[in-house]
């Protein structure tokens, strides 16, 4: 009895050890279940952000692809826009030299016309002065020459009338002695 009964206590034993592991094991198994759900949402997490990251490395090399193309447009355009401000500056050299050769004729022909304007305004001044101790000599003259001018008017109407005065009598004559005859 004593054995049977440590026999007994001992498959109690065994037997709460055995379900104290069944019961570990399916601990175990149900932590096993759980850290492989976790274990494949981590590994799908992983996926996701690898696919995100290669998502985003394609991004960052389509911004880089774009941005090398922009900075060589940025380049090319950059190049042009230099090449078509110094043919500007050349084009505006050019017409700035023009322009004063242009100006420079202009001040020429007007210091010239200036000149030619200051000699005819001394010739008018001296004439002017010329004229201011002429004129009362040429008025004088001029008087005489009126006078002079209204006695051979004068004279000529004399003559005319001389001449008709002459005819009228040779007229007369003629009749008296053709009366006479």
């Amino acid at each position: 009895l004593g054995r049977e009964l440590t026999l007994s206590k001992k498959v109690n034993e065994v037997a709460a050890a055995s379900a104290q592991l069944d019961g570990e094991r399916d601990a175990r198994e149900a932590a096993a279940a759980e850290a492989e759900t976790k274990a494949e949402a981590v590994r799908e997490r992983i996926a996701s952000d690898r696919a995100e990251l290669a998502q985003r490395r394609a991004q960052h090399e389509e911004a880089e692809a774009v941005a090398q193309l922009a900075g060589i447009a940025r380049t090319a355009l950059l190049r042009h826009v230099e090449l078509e401000s110094a043919e500007l500056r050349k084009k505006v050299a050019s017409e700035q030299k023009r322009i004063d050769a242009e100006q420079s004729s202009v001040e020429h022909d007007l210091a010239l016309r200036e000149a030619a304007l200051a000699a005819e305004q001394t010739k008018l001044a001296a004439a002017l002065e010329r004229l201011r101790f002429q004129r009362p000599r040429e008025s004088a003259a001029a008087h005489q020459v009126k006078t002079l001018e209204e006695a051979r008017v004068r004279a000529e109407t004399e003559r005319e009338d001389a001449e008709r005065r002459e005819m009228e009598a040779r007229a007369n004559v003629e009749r008296n002695l053709a009366a006479l005859q």
